[in-house]
């Protein structure tokens, strides 16, 4: 199983791997990057800082807090549980290598590949 596939099956189903919680999902996707010698998920937590989540030197687990209560209404921040923020963290996750993987494939003529990425890996 290559590394996306490994990640993606993760994702889906986060309880096999004992994943409940955030802090969990959060130290196992970066022991993840760190087994693949912080290639698979290099600029990560630039690309996070770059979506105005905070500044490049704060942790993953601060920039997707502010992620996360960005994408919710106050309503909502209040019924969130375990299991819908590891979603909402998933799908930052993927939103990253969706857009990394088109970024690759098709960069717009002319634009310089955002400091995030490296063509070195």
């Amino acid at each position: 199983m290559d590394n996306a596939s490994r990640l993606a099956d993760v994702m889906r189903r986060p309880g096999m791997y004992g994943i409940a919680t955030l802090e969990q999902a959060i130290m196992f996707v970066g022991g993840f990057d760190a087994a693949t010698e912080f290639t698979f998920l290099e600029g990560f937590g630039n690309w996070l800082a770059a979506k105005g989540a905070g500044g490049e030197n704060q942790t993953w687990m601060s920039l997707v807090v502010r992620i996360i209560d960005r994408r919710t209404v106050e309503s909502e921040r209040r019924d969130l549980d375990d299991e819908r923020i590891l979603d909402m963290f998933f799908g930052i996750v993927r939103d990253y290598l969706d857009e990394r993987r088109k970024m690759w494939e098709d960069p717009a003529p002319g634009r310089l590949l955002p400091r995030f990425e490296s063509r070195e890996s």
